[in-house]
């Protein structure tokens, strides 16, 4: 019996040592269906998720669980995504965050890397892009 699970014995049964937890990841994304699409593909991915409908509440999630990477959709209502980034890369807690942008506009890799982004994926995105861009920021494959 390994040390491990001879310190998590409970009541003569040998509990195995825990895993280690799946990486978060914060999808901030103002349309439902793309949200939803994007949530259950890194769900089934072994991923765990927080969701944001906006901007602000993608910081205030953002803040308060410290995700493994954020997913940033660039068109959102009231405040965009380029400037929620800079907010978060900002802030002492949120900076070293890694930053996906998303949007279904043109945009320059260049120009979304200068508010912090790593990544940028040009709308409609393919769900294996998706899962690869993720993996690469959290440093896993998923599970399937």
């Amino acid at each position: 019996m390994s040390r491990a699970e001879d310190q998590n014995r409970d009541h003569g049964r040998t509990t195995p040592p825990s895993r280690p937890r799946e990486p978060l990841v914060l999808v901030v994304e103002d349309n439902d269906d793309e949200r939803l699409i994007y949530t259950d593909f890194l769900r089934h991915y072994g991923y765990r998720i927080i969701e944001a409908k906006n901007a602000q509440e993608g910081v205030r999630l953002a803040q308060e669980h410290r995700p493994d990477v954020i997913l940033m959709d660039i068109q959102l209502p009231l405040v965009n995504g380029l400037l929620a980034t800079e907010v978060l890369k900002l802030a002492r807690p949120t900076a070293d965050i890694p930053v996906i942008a998303m949007s279904a506009y043109d945009m320059s890799l260049q120009k979304v890397r200068e508010v912090g982004c790593i990544n940028f994926l040009a709308k409609p995105i393919e769900p294996r892009t998706l899962v690869e861009a993720v993996a690469r920021c959290t440093g896993s494959a998923g599970k399937k």
